[in-house]
């Protein structure tokens, strides 16, 4: 073997600009879970999410792609269902993608740790918080679709939710998310990150900021341009998921 033949073949962050990542159903949902001071995780629950006045559009969003990962683990579809309460909230409801979801971070029920629901039931719970150890591993510079689809979801997930029109992610009160964020963005080569927060303030509101690289722009575009079309779009409509 010649030297020319051994040398070693440096890899460059454009090896991956042709890189197509595929949504995984399960990692946008995550990305758009709050984790207002830790998801309750409720053993048993209906709610999978709740969404604040506002936020009715994302609710619908939200239904939809946990279908689609209702249909991947071959459950009925037809189990999900949106509610809007009294007071504006709305209300992602699903016992079994319920557990589905919570299957998905990692901690234990505590027998000491319940909630006691509005029909008088007592339930375990939890409070919990995804991290990077909840991905699949990266394993190289070069992408492979198994570790940077779950990365690539996961973000599209925060910007249905939280992204901004001039491309900031706003999050309040979920400091692990908001690291998790800031994990999510260097795993996928942007240039720079930016993270600021308010100090003194109640609740504590995160702002997180980056420059992306080329690959990357189309697709927060395609984020945003969903995002847009939900708000477009008339709330008003039938709360069953079809």
């Amino acid at each position: 073997m010649t030297h020319e033949e051994a040398q070693i073949r440096v890899l460059q962050h454009s090896d991956n600009d042709d890189f197509v990542p595929t949504l995984d159903p399960a990692f946008v949902v995550l990305g758009m879970i709050s984790e207002y001071m830790g998801r309750q995780a409720i053993e048993g629950g209906k709610t999978v999410e709740r969404f604040y006045v506002d936020e009715r559009p994302v609710a619908d969003l939200f239904a939809s792609y946990l279908v689609r990962y209702a249909e991947r683990l071959g459950i009925d579809s037809r189990e999900i269902s949106v509610t809007h309460g009294n007071s504006g909230h709305s209300y992602v409801e699903s016992k079994r993608m319920n557990d589905q979801v919570n299957a998905l971070y990692r901690f234990e029920y505590q027998d000491e740790q319940v909630i006691t629901m509005l029909d008088g039931e007592r339930l375990r719970c939890a409070h919990v918080a995804l991290s990077i150890d909840d991905f699949p591993q990266k394993r190289s510079m070069l992408y492979e679709p198994d570790a940077m689809d779950a990365r690539f979801s996961y973000l599209y997930g925060v910007l249905l939710r939280y992204g901004t029109e001039g491309g900031v992610i706003r999050i309040a009160n979920a400091s692990e998310k908001v690291e998790l964020v800031q994990q999510v963005l260097a795993d996928l080569d942007v240039h720079w990150i930016s993270h600021r927060y308010s100090v003194g303030t109640a609740p504590c509101c995160y702002e997180v900021s980056f420059e992306p690289r080329p690959r990357l722009v189309s697709f927060l575009d395609r984020a945003r341009a969903e995002r847009a079309q939900a708000f477009a779009a008339a709330p008003d409509r039938d709360t069953s998921v079809e």
